[in-house]
């Protein structure tokens, strides 16, 4: 991912999400953190993968310097989960304008 840019992440789970609630949550150190629930995402027909568009604005908010970590909570009434910690970079951009 690229920061200023608008990626449309892929997050692929082991668990079926359909008919569940769920949330990614993508923070960096004690930096930011942007969380996006699944009126905000796209779920695959399978409900095991997970498409997340970011904005430039949002993506600018992560520094070059540090890896990003995405984990993805989810769960069916009182019941919540958690998925492992997955981490992506971000590269840096020259220019960062938002257009």
């Amino acid at each position: 991912m690229r920061r200023a840019t608008t990626p449309k992440l892929t997050i692929t789970i082991d668990t079926d999400l359909r008919g569940c609630w769920y949330r990614v949550t993508l923070a960096q150190n004690y930096g930011p953190k942007i969380i996006k629930d699944q009126d905000e995402c796209e779920l695959s027909e399978d409900g095991k993968t997970i498409y997340v568009k970011l904005t430039q604005r949002e993506t600018l908010q992560f520094s070059d310097k540090y890896k990003i970590k995405v984990q993805v909570r989810y769960g069916i009434e009182d019941s919540v989960c958690a998925s492992n910690i997955a981490t992506i970079t971000i590269d840096e951009i020259l220019d960062e304008e938002v257009i």
